[in-house]
């Protein structure tokens, strides 16, 4: 293999050890070349958590996969000049367009980065390794790899009806280098994608301090004594990799993306096996009343898998939800439909998202301080049990710790599919999801905003630059050849 050279901040990245956030925050280096970054176990690492850096990046995961996806899930009900474009669905835009073609260039940046890793791993020597750290990196980067390909299906695939299984979604790499690969139809990406997270999970399985029994996310979050060892010094640099593993790619985010995805294309016995599983760990326990307070950092105790962003207040909560009267956020500011998300069955008196979540009409989520990004949390699971199983005891137990004790809803009174689209408005609020939902389930219609038309980003355009390359073709071409 050609001796590479890893550029700038996303594989030559090094750790910083000075506190309690060492191991999730980096600082660029300049290039050097692959075979000496990854000659030590701390250029792995380095290489690894380098990804993660790009993924909390405002491109990615740290405002336009989450935050500003609500614009498309038709829960932004006004927003700032700055960010009509995405209010308006406006694909012509060349704002929206750089945004989406960036979104995509970083998807394939770190996954080619994951693939230069597994392959060094491949050929490396064992014994530079601390025990456990080789499985770690083989199992997060495999994982990884098929959780960033599923977004991307999820976002540039068609809609996933049985009829459209066989169309193209997006290219599929799982080889270093930059040869070309073409769109995988949707079941073949969907089925790759779940090679790789079950390939990871498997690996993570037998070496993810997660599974410890006495795992919780608070000894991860808030010292650095999360596996019964005090950490100091050298100790701490070489132990540290197996701390924050909810903030990093682990078993149960691996299990909960396989859930995802076997939802995402109608595989509903599958799907339920692997929500179950997370729910059934008891890792991720929903909240409770007396965590309501501070409901905006609790809600991180719900997830398998979310991502440090130092500076994500001032970049989303001051930016886009207008925390300060400034003329920077009144310019982009995101106001969402708190009032129509919330009033169906007058439930903004007792649910605790509408009540601590927003004061006024300002969200303020993200506020106090907040630096977790969410990816994957545990309220997904019991929404894609329920739908899997068609079972509102799933749904019940959901809103039980939402603020609704003792009010049970049932199929002689209700309609499940119903309640599950108001219940993805209201839970996934800043995360992007609502979107999602309606790019699955194919529904023409939004609930809060009905006339908007979202459905221009079912069939959404490859980027010009992949469109140019030639390795796909376009929307209007494939739709007139099939």
């Amino acid at each position: 293999m050609k001796n590479r050279l890893i550029y700038t901040f996303l594989s030559l990245l090094c750790l910083l050890f000075t506190g309690c956030q060492d191991w999730l925050d980096v600082s660029p280096k300049s290039e050097v070349r692959a075979d000496d970054l990854f000659s030590t176990e701390a250029g792995f690492r380095d290489a690894l958590m380098g990804v993660y850096t790009v993924m909390n990046q405002k491109e990615m995961y740290g405002a336009f996969e989450t935050c500003l996806m609500d614009c498309f899930g038709g829960l932004v009900q006004s927003c700032g000049n700055s960010s009509a474009y995405m209010l308006n669905m406006d694909l012509e835009s060349a704002t929206l367009r750089s945004g989406f073609a960036s979104m995509w260039s970083q998807h394939y940046s770190c996954i080619l980065n994951l693939n230069e890793l597994l392959e060094y791993l491949e050929k490396a020597d064992r014994s530079i390794f601390s025990p456990g750290v080789f499985e770690l990196l083989k199992g997060e980067a495999l994982a990884l790899r098929g959780f960033l390909h599923l977004d991307l299906i999820r976002m540039w695939g068609p809609v996933s009806t049985a009829g459209n299984l066989g169309r193209p979604s997006v290219p599929y790499y799982r080889q270093a280098g930059v040869t070309a690969e073409p769109a995988q139809t949707l079941s073949d990406a969907i089925r790759m994608a779940i090679e790789d997270l079950e390939a990871g999970r498997a690996v993570l399985k037998e070496y993810d301090p997660i599974l410890e029994e006495d795992w919780e996310h608070t000894t991860f979050v808030t010292s650095t004594t999360g596996t019964g060892i005090t950490l100091t010094g050298d100790d701490y640099e070489n132990l540290g990799f197996f701390l924050y593993r909810n903030y990093r790619m682990n078993y149960y985010a691996a299990t909960a993306a396989i859930a995802r995805a076997y939802h995402h294309v109608g595989q509903y016995t599958e799907a339920a096996r692997y929500a179950r599983e997370v729910i059934d760990s008891g890792k991720f326990p929903l909240l409770d009343s007396g965590e309501t307070g501070s409901m905006g950092y609790w809600l991180m105790k719900e997830a398998m898998f979310q991502l440090y962003k130092r500076d994500f207040e001032s970049e989303i909560a001051i930016k886009f939800y207008e925390k300060e009267s400034t003329a920077v956020s009144t310019n982009n500011r995101l106001v969402l439909y708190r009032s129509a998300i919330f009033d169906k069955d007058a439930a903004i008196p007792r649910d605790w998202r509408a009540v601590y979540l927003f004061s006024g009409s300002q969200f303020i989520r993200f506020d106090n301080g907040s630096s977790a990004v969410p990816i994957l949390r545990v309220s997904e699971m019991y929404l894609i049990a329920a739908e899997a199983e068609n079972d509102f005891s799933y749904l019940n137990t959901l809103r039980e710790h939402r603020g609704w004790e003792g009010i049970e809803y049932s199929h002689e009174n209700d309609d499940l599919e119903e309640e599950i689209e108001v219940e993805y408005m209201r839970e996934f609020l800043g995360e992007g999801q609502a979107y999602y939902y309606y790019k699955r389930t194919g529904k023409n219609q939004l609930l809060i905003s009905p006339n908007r038309d979202h459905t221009v980003l079912f069939d959404l355009e490859y980027p010009d630059s992949e469109l140019e390359f030639g390795n796909v073709i376009s929307k209007e071409q494939e739709s007139k050849e099939s």
